[in-house]
């Protein structure tokens, strides 16, 4: 008899490769950025890939990977709807936030659970504080 939960495992170790993947891909993109040109394409790109990393790991279970996608997309809808531009502010949010879903993404993949809850509370409070 098959494990139930093998193809669930090969669903979920997918989704993290191909995160981890459009994620580094879109934290390099968002890092050459600059508030000066025309970034329109590689901002609807940006907004994209997060939209779907969100959409995935929530579908997943991965609730803290969503959340801090969400936080994402929503700073770079703000670019997108000319109400923020792009500034070290927003590149230390990105980038902090990016690194945190890959230790997310690496601790999926050995355990199949997101983590470290200490990083994930500190993250979210210093994003809540730039609201502010």
């Amino acid at each position: 008899m098959s494990d139930p939960y093998a193809d669930i495992h090969d669903v979920v170790i997918q989704f993290v490769d191909e995160s981890e993947e459009s994620l580094n891909e879109v934290t390099n993109l968002a890092i050459s950025l600059n508030s000066s040109s025309d970034n329109r394409e590689e901002i609807d790109y940006i907004f994209r890939i997060l939209h779907t990393i969100k959409g995935n790991a929530a579908v997943l279970g991965f609730l803290k990977v969503k959340e801090i996608a969400h936080i994402l997309e929503e700073s770079i809808e703000s670019i997108r709807s000319g109400s923020r531009v792009i500034d070290d502010r927003f590149l230390d949010v990105f980038i902090k936030g990016s690194d945190l879903m890959i230790r997310m993404f690496g601790d999926i993949r050995e355990s199949m659970s997101e983590g470290n809850d200490r990083e994930y509370v500190d993250f979210i409070d210093r994003t809540a504080k730039l609201k502010q």
